[in-house]
């Protein structure tokens, strides 16, 4: 049995007995690990009878966390090759623990995993550091704990390993209101420069106005990355801009990373953060020929899909071999997972 499969049992049987029948199977508890030895030969797991109906009823269960489960299940052995590919133990214990984490979430809901699988960043931590950024989250018209994530906690930024240095030109892949184009322009200094991609007209005017007082310069791409030129809908909820497939959104220009260097002749390209809702995979295959020619830093989300853990680092080791992996997370529940990329 892999890793991830053991993993994954041993969280099933965690859950399991965390149900209302615990007692009994206390009570019982020769009977109950036969029966469920038995019932996983066969692809089963055996659960109290409260959370099959709430699954049922989609109560604790959102359509994504019973994804990500079904992923651990069906491709164990691609979790289980990730493991080699990164450089660290602080980076296969997230692993270990976003397996877990996955696996239990449908049946507990986020609150009850967390506590049973906490993140390295505590929850208090991640409120302490939202209270630390209120006044730059004011001098910036930002929201705090978008402020707190990138100036306090390090998000895209894995010290003395993968990070922005001065002189860089950055490609902020996702840039939403600025946030991240403004703390890379930090970084990189005068001497640099960022290049700010986001597609929606509403956020293009805001890094915009952001841009106007940049350490560094700062050019917006008003393009949504994709691997080929064209047309995509984007629907808007929150924070979270997403690619529609089914036609319904605004409707927005796509373009290449690769087109948009050749286009606009830029020369290196040191570092690509790229946090785009699911759409990395896309985004990274048309920027095929800048990460082979340039071998820049790359700081990538892998938590919106429930194979980006192993599709993603795949992908970047088949355009450049001596890529070495870090993984680090930026919420104490399951979000803000970042893979970085060290040639």
């Amino acid at each position: 049995m892999g890793r991830t499969q053991k993993l994954v049992d041993e969280t099933l049987e965690m859950v399991a007995n965390m149900g209302p029948d615990a007692e009994v199977k206390k009570e019982c508890k020769g009977v109950y690990r036969t029966l469920a030895s038995l019932l996983r030969r066969f692809g089963h797991t055996l659960l109290p009878a409260e959370y099959a109906e709430r699954l049922k009823a989609n109560q604790v269960a959102p359509k994504r966390a019973a994804g990500m489960l079904r992923e651990l299940i069906t491709a164990h052995e691609e979790f289980d090759a990730i493991y080699p590919l990164l450089a660290d133990q602080e980076s296969k214990e997230l692993v270990d623990r976003l397996i877990r984490f996955r696996t239990a979430w449908g049946f507990l809901g986020s609150e009850r995993t967390t506590r049973l699988f906490p993140a390295p960043l505590t929850l208090e931590r991640y409120e302490e550091a939202i209270k630390a950024c209120s006044g730059k989250s004011s001098q910036l018209g930002i929201p705090a704990k978008y402020v707190a994530l990138l100036w306090e906690l390090g998000h895209y930024s894995l010290k003395g390993v993968c990070e922005v240095e001065p002189g860089d030109t950055v490609m902020d892949i996702g840039a939403f209101r600025g946030d991240s184009a403004l703390f890379f322009s930090e970084k990189c200094g005068s001497a640099g420069k960022v290049y700010a991609f986001e597609a929606l007209p509403k956020h293009v005017a805001e890094i915009q106005a952001h841009a106007n007082k940049a350490d560094c310069p700062i050019e917006v791409v008003p393009f949504a990355a994709w691997d080929e030129p064209g047309r995509l809908n984007i629907t808007s909820s929150g924070g979270e801009s997403t690619v529609n497939m089914n036609g319904e959104g605004d409707g927005v220009d796509a373009e290449t990373i690769d087109n948009i260097v050749r286009d606009r002749e830029i020369a290196t390209v040191d570092f690509i953060k790229m946090d785009i809702e699911g759409a990395e995979i896309r985004a990274l295959k048309g920027a095929e020929r800048t990460i082979v020619e340039h071998k820049p830093k790359l700081a990538i989300s892998v938590y919106h899909l429930a194979d980006d853990l192993y599709t993603i680092p795949n992908l970047l080791k088949a355009f450049n071999p001596d890529y070495t992996f870090y993984l680090r997370q930026y919420h104490p529940r399951h979000d803000e997972t970042v893979l970085y990329a060290v040639p």
